[in-house]
């Protein structure tokens, strides 16, 4: 369906610049091959297409129109059934559990990825799974941890942030909200899951460190030479 697609990825060459997608043909964007895509009875090709302009859309946004989006994913699935039941205990540990399996259902990995990767190194998020290095190269999977877990820290502080605002929704003590305090309680609540993420994560390089020296010192003293 589509030729070829040229892409710049402006994020990447640092601030300020922004990306391009250049399609080899502009027919499918707005005219007759469109509309008989629309109107046809099989709608395979339609739904495809849909998906791929969605897709441009989100790729092509600037830095801050994605955080709105991923501002905008979470807060509506705080609103779903399965996980409002959890502002309704005490016990709220698993609602980021919970907004990770809707975010799931609706967002495609790649794009939770690039959501994240506007916080967090995208070398980080996506390890080499192969390296002629092994565990000497910088990112290697061996050391990253699970951009899940990543992505499961960021949503803590955000949910943490925005708890009490839910709340006050839910009991009704008030019906709207201000898209800037929304948006201030989701950078801060953001910037502090990173910091926690990027803090756990030194303190399991910290352990691995003093495991591999308490190792290293127990085949010396056992006799080993190799070391």
């Amino acid at each position: 369906m589509f030729g070829a697609l040229g892409v710049y990825d402006g994020f990447a060459q640092g601030e300020g610049v922004g990306r391009i997608v250049v399609d080899s043909t502009w027919h499918h964007w707005f005219n007759i091959n469109l509309i008989g895509m629309k109107n046809a009875t099989d709608q395979t090709n339609y739904n495809r297409y849909k998906v791929f302009v969605c897709n441009v859309a989100c790729w092509i946004a600037p830095k801050q129109v994605q955080k709105q989006m991923y501002l905008r994913a979470i807060w509506h699935s705080q609103f779903t059934t399965k996980v409002m039941e959890n502002y309704h205990t005490t016990n709220y540990s698993w609602t980021y559990k919970d907004t990770q399996k809707v975010l799931k259902r609706f967002v495609s990995e790649s794009f939770r990825k690039e959501w994240l990767s506007l916080w967090y190194p995208k070398e980080l998020l996506s390890p080499e799974k192969e390296s002629r290095d092994g565990l000497l190269y910088a990112w290697s999977p061996y050391k990253c941890p699970h951009w899940e877990l990543l992505e499961a820290e960021l949503l803590q502080g955000v949910i943490k942030e925005w708890r009490p605002l839910i709340l006050e929704i839910i009991r009704k003590k008030r019906t709207s909200v201000e898209e800037q305090e929304l948006t201030e309680l989701f950078e801060k609540g953001a910037s502090q899951g990173v910091w926690n993420a990027m803090n756990r994560w030194s303190e399991v390089i910290d352990k691995q460190r003093e495991m591999k020296e308490n190792y290293a010192a127990k085949l010396y003293f056992s006799g080993n030479s190799t070391l």
